[in-house]
């Protein structure tokens, strides 16, 4: 199926929650080979009675060449419905085939459910049509003769009840049969496929044009462990500036003037120009397949709501150090300042930019000894904003059959951090050291945290490699106006 026509069903159908897409494809193989794989399930299939007191079995044999397969609606639910196969029965007593009889299924139907939080295909009717029986003795002497012989000692009558027998025994078995096919179906375990996504138990299904699609109220999975943790050891570099210039220390003056106007010190900063803690972890996808058959949807409210919640809670952290004569210390709590902003900015490869603003606050303090003194500032309020945006991009690694969001910080940068109130000395003399050391270690470990959050794990693909060899890259549709994106895989079928 192609990606945007994925994209508009399931767009359509799920709304504001996530949701899955498989097409009919993926069933129409898993059918073929599960029966194939199945066949010497169906010999020797033994019956709960007997004949003459000897034991009765069938043979079975399914013939799927002609097979077509549907997605439909029953009674407003969604189906899957299987035509034009047929199943030759071979009826045995004691060993010996008596009886052939081909039944042709104009259609098989199974609903789909959500039982034990997996999708299954539950039989509910079939149609089918027999062929005229054959009863191999009729046309086989040394047959009839066997069975007429000891220990047998078949007579004319019982010939006659053999056929009752065998005509409501293989014509009672049609159904089930066909119940067996259904059954057979077993699925791949799609939410366990999509580990990224958690959905609830309000499950629903719908099915359009060969799209089977599966949705349900979901939440992004942040307990799941990122397929890359952030390494490395990528810093940050501050700037202070005093009456508007840049100074790297301060003078007697400007401490003295720090200490009435503590507005005149403003120190910010951003990350180095290199930092590998907050870079792509895989290379992004070059253009998407033209063809799909698993997708998954999602909303961007899905991605706003979640990485909203992910990032609330507030940072604190602590320092302390010595800076020459000086040893200081500081504590500081960073929280989000107004709401996430999250955008579309890419429609290939799928790229995401969240971007937020942080109110920091917190206390710091200097002392000195000199001689057998010690001095000890007491401790001064600051406050600072911080501006944080993160890009994460779907991408795909063929070496470990993941789809995961991958996660760089392209912008972390520190404004306006100054003192609240007047500074005593010694605080006032190393105002600026203090302030930059806050805004170096602060922002490393907001971006950290950041990409630690937004770097999840959305599919591990090796489920459907057991079905077919995944074909390399990634498919998918966004949309520039909403913000929603799907994307998925093909398989070589």
């Amino acid at each position: 199926m192609r990606p945007q026509d994925a994209h508009t069903f399931l767009e359509n159908f799920c709304n504001e929650d996530a949701g899955i897409g498989i097409s009919i494809d993926i069933i129409e193989r898993i059918l073929r080979e599960q029966v194939s794989s199945s066949s010497t399930a169906f010999q020797n299939m033994p019956s709960n009675e007997t004949f003459k007191g000897y034991d009765v079995a069938f043979d079975a044999n399914v013939d799927l060449s002609t097979v077509q397969l549907n997605f439909t609606q029953v009674n407003g639910r969604a189906a899957l419905k299987i035509s034009n196969f047929e199943i030759t029965f071979a009826m045995k007593i004691d060993t010996h085939a008596v009886a052939n009889v081909r039944i042709s299924y104009s259609e098989v139907i199974g609903l789909f459910d959500f039982v034990d939080r997996k999708i299954t295909i539950t039989p509910l009717s079939d149609k089918h049509t027999p062929s005229a029986l054959d009863y191999i003795w009729e046309t086989d002497a040394n047959l009839k003769d066997m069975f007429e012989a000891s220990p047998y000692s078949f007579d004319e009558d019982d010939w006659d009840d053999l056929k009752i027998f065998i005509r409501a025994a293989i014509l009672n078995a049609a159904s089930p049969m066909a119940r067996s096919v259904i059954e057979a179906l077993e699925l791949p375990d799609f939410l366990e496929i999509f580990v990224g996504v958690v959905f609830g138990n309000d499950s629903r299904f719908e099915v359009e044009s060969g799209l089977l699609m599966f949705s349900a109220s979901s939440a992004l999975n942040f307990d799941n462990c990122p397929s890359y943790k952030p390494s490395g050891g990528g810093g940050a570099r501050a700037r202070s500036t005093f009456d508007g210039d840049e100074v790297t220390s301060l003078s007697s003056d400007q401490s003295q003037k720090l200490g009435e106007d503590p507005s005149a010190l403003s120190v910010g900063g951003s990350l180095d120009d290199n930092y590998p803690d907050y870079q792509w972890p895989v290379p992004l996808p070059d253009n998407p397949l033209d063809i799909g058959h698993v997708f998954l949807f999602t909303p961007v409210n899905l991605l706003q709501v979640n990485f909203d919640g992910a990032l609330k809670p507030a940072v604190n952290t602590n320092d302390r150090r010595r800076h020459g004569p000086f040893f200081t210390h500081y504590s500081l709590t960073a929280a989000l300042d107004g709401p996430l902003k999250l955008d579309l900015v890419s429609l290939w490869p799928i790229v995401f930019q969240l971007r937020t603003s942080l109110f920091t606050a917190g206390q710091a303090g200097a002392g000195i000894k000199i001689g057998s003194i010690w001095y000890e500032a007491i401790g001064a309020r600051f406050t600072g904003g911080v501006d944080l945006g993160v890009e994460f991009s779907i991408s795909y690694d063929p070496r470990r059959r993941d789809i995961v969001f991958v996660s760089r910080v392209y912008e972390a940068n520190a404004y306006n951090f100054s003192f609240a109130s007047t500074l005593p000395w010694p605080l006032s003399s190393v105002a600026n050291w203090i302030l930059e050391k806050v805004v170096e270690k602060l922002l490393p470990t907001l971006a950290r945290r950041a990409v630690s959050v937004s770097r999840i794990p959305i599919a591990e693909l090796g489920l459907l490699a057991e079905v077919a060899d995944l074909l390399p890259g990634l498919t998918g549709h966004s949309d520039a106006g909403t913000g929603n994106a799907t994307f998925g895989v093909a398989l070589d079928l």
